[in-house]
């Protein structure tokens, strides 16, 4: 939508209109897109430990694994860089608004330019808001398992989409 959000609000126009405004219609993919991320994240995370045990027994109890054995440093750190994020995506909302983090100002809304809290402390502070929770729940959650399956991996993947989304807003 950044680059090419002409084409966008015309097809929104056009066959989304039960959707909203073109905006409206983008922010509500947005947030299924987001929702079917979650989804997969929570699905693959919860099923690494259920389909490694044969026992019915240990199936049944397969999401004590959550919490246990979990230090307080982790518990500690994995909670403030969650919060920290959302921190700054609940500022990016409030100083923005849904129509101009769902790039309403590409998309024929009058946005205002925001000198506040939280722009006038990070460059783009929804992404890095949304890297530092994901970062957040990887530290929170982790368990060598994960890792072995390759939780790591999928953190760092979702942080290069974070970092290329600033970058195309950014030069492009």
């Amino acid at each position: 939508v950044w680059t090419n959000a002409e084409a966008f609000y015309k097809l929104a126009s056009k066959y989304l209109r039960f959707l909203g405004e073109p905006f409206e219609a983008f922010a509500k993919l947005a947030h299924l897109i987001k929702l079917f991320q979650i989804i997969v994240v929570v699905v693959w995370y919860c099923t690494v430990h259920w389909f490694m045990t044969t026992s019915v027994m240990h199936k049944l109890v397969a999401f004590e694994f959550i919490f246990s054995g979990m230090e307080a440093p982790q518990f500690i750190l994995g909670v403030e860089l969650f919060l920290l994020g959302q921190l700054f995506n609940g500022g990016v909302y409030s100083a923005i608004g849904e129509d101009g983090v769902y790039y309403g100002v590409r998309l024929h809304r009058t946005i205002p330019w925001v000198f506040d809290f939280p722009f006038n402390t990070v460059p783009h502070p929804q992404y890095l808001g949304a890297t530092l929770s994901i970062w957040g729940a990887f530290v929170l959650f982790v368990t060598q398992s994960h890792v072995d399956r390759g939780i790591f991996g999928l953190t760092v993947a979702m942080t290069c989409f974070y970092a290329f989304s600033s970058f195309v807003e950014e030069y492009l």
